[in-house]
């Protein structure tokens, strides 16, 4: 987010998009979807808002598989996945399947 408002402020004092992009280290066209952004509906604008596109199936699917009553750690969980269905997934990965769950 920090990036963003650096961005904005130069085109808004008169930089081209390229420049602003060059300053943090973005592409061009990123800073000139934020500005369009910015321009047709303010600040709101800017707010992330959920978009189309292809769903983690994969997560999904393991998610439905994991779902057990005997609760385990992320860590033992991890292990056991690793061990029985012979995936390999970071701990807050893991914390991030069993909160999908409601677990």
């Amino acid at each position: 987010m920090y990036s963003l408002i650096i961005a904005m402020r130069a085109v808004l004092l008169g930089r081209s998009a390229a420049d602003a992009a060059g300053i943090i280290d973005m592409a061009r066209r990123t800073v000139q979807t934020w500005m369009k952004r910015y321009r047709e509906r303010s600040i709101d604008g800017l707010r992330y808002a959920p978009h189309a596109g292809r769903r983690r199936r994969r997560r999904a699917k393991l998610a439905r598989r994991l779902h057990m009553k005997n609760m385990l750690t992320p860590k033992k969980l991890r292990g056991r996945m690793r061990n029985r269905l012979n995936v390999t997934y970071s701990a807050e990965s893991i914390r991030r399947i069993l909160r999908v769950l409601g677990l």
